[in-house]
């Protein structure tokens, strides 16, 4: 079975759209699983990197933010973005799945869309357009026998979004200090300890970074097992 891998553009009615063609300087990336959304903006421009960062801190509950040179970094744990989720939910109802993040600039969405049928990629093009959506299908290709699991790489930030600090900061000592070789050379309580952490304290940490970073690449898990099941 041939994979297929596309690029689309797409415009709609949806808050990033929105933001993004009010501030045409923004590019903004999201990361997103099933507890939480990354949102990153990048802008040259400070005055609009905060307006769009108190704009989403204000519609958003329960999140967080910081600036990293810039670029602004916010972590939503309760987003309500039925309108901005639209189109993911269009691309998984049309057997197709995306590469996070889905990228956001000049009142447009970009997608880098991968399948394993060519026909579930006009699918979605017809949904997207059904919905009033403008969609251009920028490129589309076959990948042969390569498969998908190489085109279907996650950065850093994909990888651990939705993680908090503490979360991260766990699991990165957990791995320095050996925890997770075979033998371990380092039992949980000398970890929590090192960490300043009660043992449940620092082992909820290290459970729920786990669960997270695992939910994160099951996607790439997943089309790997499938291209390996149709070899």
């Amino acid at each position: 079975m041939t994979a297929y891998e596309a690029k689309i553009e797409v415009t709609h009615d949806c808050p990033y759209c929105a933001i993004t063609r009010r501030f045409p300087d923004a590019h903004i990336s999201v990361w997103c699983d099933s507890r939480s959304h990354v949102i990153e903006v990048a802008s040259d421009s400070d005055d609009e990197l905060g307006e769009i960062e108190k704009e989403f801190v204000r519609n958003t509950a329960d999140s967080e933010s910081f600036r990293q040179g810039r670029n602004v970094n916010i972590i939503t744990r309760d987003c309500d973005c039925e309108e901005s989720s639209s189109i993911s939910d269009l691309i998984a109802e049309s057997g197709c799945w995306y590469v996070p993040p889905a990228r956001f600039h000049g009142g447009w969405e970009y997608y880098k869309i991968m399948s394993w049928k060519k026909e579930n990629i006009s699918r979605l093009v017809r949904s997207i357009e059904r919905i009033g959506g403008n969609v251009k299908l920028a490129s589309i290709r076959s990948l042969g026998d390569q498969g998908v699991s190489g085109e279907s790489c996650l950065t850093s930030a994909s990888i651990v979004a939705g993680l908090t600090r503490k979360q991260i900061e766990a699991l990165a000592k957990a791995y320095q200090m050996g925890y997770f070789e075979t033998p371990a050379r380092i039992d949980a309580d000398a970890m929590a300890k090192k960490a300043g952490l009660s043992r449940s304290t620092f082992a909820e940490h290290l459970r729920k970074a786990e669960s997270k970073v695992l939910s994160n690449i099951f996607p790439i898990l997943e089309m790997a097992s499938r291209g390996m099941r149709t070899k």
